[in-house]
């Protein structure tokens, strides 16, 4: 067999309804140097019956079964055996276009890309589809210290699976553990610093699927208070390697954002997720006595005063000014 060219890698948990459709589409390449990692991160319902009965004896295909432990580790081993030059990451209830790795790899080798972007389709149960364009511009190559901030911006996908990577690029824990929300957009973060070139492929490859089994509002409301740990994560890093003060303004901003957007959320007491975010929240506010000047007087009473009596009358009334505000 040729040496592989791109390693598709599909962490699979509990998607029993997906995950045949999911796989046949990295199988169905039209770039025949591929192999397609299925990583079975314990799942308890048919997942691991289903990848069994219909991949277990194509060569094509590795199988790995695990206990759960999470996405970031299911890809971090996916990563770790891969044999391709290029890593494509597939979400087990997701699908790609036949023709994706083909056109993708050939533009990163024509060009000498570490990282190739690409646009967005999302699909849900009703067959409705629609494309992001990915940072809507027309601009074809990226320096790493361009991407970054558009990725800081949120002007590009924070997600690892409208790209391929050079492998050369990850470590044995380019994902973080123990982040259950956001830890693309941390991977992504510290993929793109390593990389030297990133180029835009102007089409649209992976059906995102909005599964309401696993993305109900409810479950992402509670999650984003993982986000405090993503930017944990992404500055521990920048520090590390002495990168920190170069996006500072831009990851501030950023987390600003973040902290706007937990306090938008319907309150979930007695959830421990929930109440660790409130208070990273309130410590957020206490460290950064800055962010009040952007604040007309009566926000920054109410801030002031919510930092000091955090108690959850209190913390319900400052969520429903601040929705009514909206600050």
């Amino acid at each position: 067999m040729n040496s592989i060219k791109v390693s598709i890698i599909i962490p699979a948990y509990n998607v029993e309804n997906y995950i045949e459709r999911c796989v046949k589409s990295g199988m169905n390449q039209t770039l025949k140097e591929i192999e397609v990692i299925i990583v079975n991160d314990g799942s308890t319902d048919r997942t691991q019956e289903i990848i069994e009965k219909n991949f277990s004896r194509d060569n094509k295909v590795v199988i790995v079964n695990k206990q759960n432990e999470g996405v970031s580790v299911a890809r971090n081993y996916g990563v770790k055996i891969a044999k391709g030059e290029y890593i494509q990451f597939l979400d087990g209830d997701d699908w790609i276009e036949p023709t994706a790795c083909e056109k993708m790899y050939k533009f990163a080798k024509k060009e000498n890309l570490d990282i190739v972007v690409s646009d967005l389709f999302y699909d849900d149960d009703n067959n409705n589809i629609t494309v992001r364009k990915e940072l809507n511009s027309n601009q074809r190559f990226f320096t790493k210290e361009e991407y970054l901030i558009a990725l800081f911006q949120d002007k590009a996908a924070r997600a690892v699976w409208n790209k391929i990577f050079v492998k050369t690029l990850f470590d044995e824990e380019t994902f973080p553990r123990g982040v259950a929300y956001g830890e693309d957009f941390v991977a992504t973060v510290i993929l793109t610093s390593k990389a030297t070139k990133i180029g835009k492929y102007n089409d649209a490859f992976v059906h995102y699927i909005k599964n309401p089994l696993s993305t109900t509002q409810n479950q992402v409301s509670k999650k984003i208070y993982h986000l405090f740990n993503v930017f944990h994560h992404i500055e521990t890093y920048f520090q590390r390697n002495d990168h920190y003060q170069t996006y500072y303004d831009e990851i501030e901003k950023s987390k600003q954002k973040i902290v706007y957007r937990f306090l938008k959320q319907e309150p979930f007491f007695g959830d421990e997720n929930y109440e660790k975010g409130i208070e990273k929240t309130l410590e957020y506010f206490k460290s950064k006595p800055k962010i009040y000047k952007n604040l007309n007087f009566s926000r920054r009473l109410k801030m002031a005063f919510l930092t000091k009596f955090p108690n959850r009358k209190n913390i319900v009334r400052m969520i429903k000014f601040h929705n009514k505000q909206h600050l």
